[in-house]
């Protein structure tokens, strides 16, 4: 099965709105792609800058812790203190905790034993404290992460020295350490811009992050390995780890979680935004190529129309070049050849009427000379009447059958050789018209007897000139009848019906149908078959009144079952020729 053709106006559109979608969409896409790529830049440059944010704070953290140590291992008081027994060191050293404003004050001796600790936590105590110097002193550092069950501390180790060079005597030391809870990551978030998730091996001891992201952390960093991009309770985040130390026994690192919802909520405006761009560059491709290809293809779809109209026979119609040089070439061209094809139409047209009126004078005269020699015989039987003994009253109505078949005739020429009569319309109703023409047809002595059916389905009143459709149905009628003559159980029957705008009558017959060699001329002049009397005028007579009230005549059906004419006219016909009416109204 073949896909039907499109027209050049229908592909030329669809290929360039091809082309303007595509070219449309790679370049929205081009821009996506673009944007998103400087998005995920400046996100990796966020990101980078927020490990570095915290980093630096740890820094500073560390150097605050240092300084407090420092500035408290210088007290003299505490020197004192340190020379003491391990009671008055832990009952004195609470003021000195309180200095620091630190989670975690721890004094040792000279020997490393703890003297005395003080912290805000109860995990926090002396033997905690005491293993916490141990590992800062067995790895020979002075700053670092301890963690105490599931809290952890940055600690600072400062010495208490009594004296100066090489008087100079240790008395101990100082540890002072804050601890990393949500408080401090919370700082650490807002100072970075992030959020943030210190770990211990494989558990979160400290977050900013919301429970269900929390969870879903832990579940992550329970992996072999954590991805640099994850998604946490719907929120989307770029994951990078510092290490804290990783000197201790459980290594302990702070994850930095950068929001990319800034990211996603400008990729959501930028794909709507490309979305709304898209859809309006189509639009503006769409009505632009709508108007290119119309001014393109119009040229072509006029010669296309005028090729149509040439083909129908209608000579009239002309276009005006235009167009690109080739097409207003063809138009040109094609005006030439209908004046051409008009002209030999013309002159054929011609020829072809003056054959039929030779045609149409050789039958024309020899019916008349047939009527004619009628009325002469008869009329020289009138005279002898009285001497042959013939009857004057049978004689006469030979002559004027004679005379008025000769007189219907001319009528028929008459009607034929006008272009337009002019109808007289009045308020008729068309049934009460179809009776008196089979009233007519039952005139004829050889349908006399013939029974026509008349059925009227609905209310037929209408303003039409009742008078020439009374002869129209009368000469379908005829022919349906004569069409019969040698039918057995002959049938003809008239259905009448009608809508808000229009009248139909149905005219039908059981006789063997029209002959197919004349069913396209049949509403033409001269065109008989099978009637040895007939003219070939009635049909056409019908045709012409038909078409003057503004209606249709077809042949509906033709074949071995019987023929059925349809006449179709306005309910209010109106005067077809305005210059006839004006002179009969004159």
């Amino acid at each position: 099965m073949s896909l039907p053709r499109l027209r050049l106006h229908t592909q030329l559109l669809l290929a360039m709105l091809g082309v303007a979608i595509v070219l449309t969409i790679a370049t929205l896409l081009a821009v996506r792609q673009s944007v998103r790529s400087e998005v995920r830049q400046q996100t990796a440059q966020g990101m980078a800058a927020a490990v570095e944010a915290f980093q630096q704070m740890q820094r500073e953290q560390g150097a605050q812790l240092s300084r407090t140590a420092a500035l408290v291992a210088e007290l003299p008081t505490l020197k004192a203190l340190m020379t003491t027994d391990a009671a008055t060191v832990q009952d004195g050293s609470l003021s000195y905790w309180k200095i620091t404003g630190e989670d975690v004050l721890v004094l040792a001796g000279r020997d490393g034993r703890v003297l005395g600790v003080h912290a805000n936590s109860p995990a926090m105590n002396v033997a905690a404290a005491q293993q916490m110097l141990n590992s800062l002193r067995s790895r020979d550092q002075q700053r670092g992460w301890w963690r105490v069950e599931s809290e952890l501390y940055n600690v600072v180790l400062q010495p208490i020295v009594a004296g100066a060079g090489v008087d100079a005597q240790s008395l101990g030391m100082i540890a002072v350490g804050r601890q990393m809870n949500t408080a401090s990551a919370e700082q650490l978030a807002r100072f970075g811009g992030s959020e943030i998730a210190l770990v211990t091996g494989n558990t979160i001891v400290a977050t900013t992050l919301k429970n269900s992201e929390r969870d879903e952390f832990q579940k992550v960093l329970e992996r072999t390995s954590v991805p640099s991009n994850i998604d946490l309770a719907g929120r989307g985040f770029d994951v990078a780890s510092v290490s804290l130390d990783t000197e201790a026994g459980t290594p302990i690192r702070c994850w930095v979680l950068f929001s990319l919802d800034a990211e996603y909520a400008l990729l959501d405006r930028l794909n709507r935004t490309i979305a709304v761009l898209g859809f309006l560059a189509i639009v503006a491709g769409v009505v632009s190529i709508i108007v290119i290809s119309g001014a393109m293809t119009r040229p072509v779809e006029d010669l296309v129309r005028a090729v149509r109209a040439l083909a129908m026979g209608d000579y009239a119609y002309t276009i005006r070049p235009s167009g690109s040089a080739e097409i207003a070439e063809l138009g040109a061209a094609f005006n030439h050849m209908r004046h051409q094809v008009s002209e030999s139409q013309r002159q054929a047209l011609q020829a072809e009427r003056l054959a039929a009126l030779g045609r149409a004078a050789g039958s024309i005269s020899h019916d008349l000379r047939h009527y004619l020699a009628t009325v002469l015989a008869n009329a020289e039987f009138l005279r002898e009447a009285n001497t042959l003994g013939f009857n004057r009253s049978e004689i006469y109505r030979e002559i004027e059958r004679a005379s008025a078949q000769m007189t219907d005739m001319i009528d028929s020429l008459v009607e034929i050789a006008r272009d337009r009569n002019p109808i007289h319309p009045v308020d008729a109703r068309l049934d009460e018209v179809a009776r008196r023409a089979i009233e007519n047809v039952h005139s004829n002595p050889d349908f006399r007897n013939r029974n026509i059916d008349l059925i009227a389905s609905s209310a037929t009143e209408g303003y039409f000139d009742g008078r020439k459709i009374e002869r129209a149905l009368f000469n379908l009628i005829l022919n349906a009848c004569e069409a019969t003559s040698a039918t057995p159980n002959p049938r003809v029957g008239i259905d009448l019906e009608a809508d808000d705008g229009f009248l139909e009558c149905r005219v039908w017959d059981n006789g063997p149908g029209v002959p197919r060699e004349i069913e396209n001329t049949l509403f033409e002049p001269f065109v008989s078959s099978g009637k040895s009397n007939g003219t070939g005028l009635g049909l056409a007579i019908a045709s012409k009144i038909v078409h003057d009230h503004g209606g249709e005549i077809v042949m509906e059906r033709s074949c071995a079952g019987g023929t059925a004419f349809r006449i179709r006219i306005p309910r209010r016909a109106m005067l077809v020729d305005r210059k006839d009416a004006a002179n009969l109204s004159a």
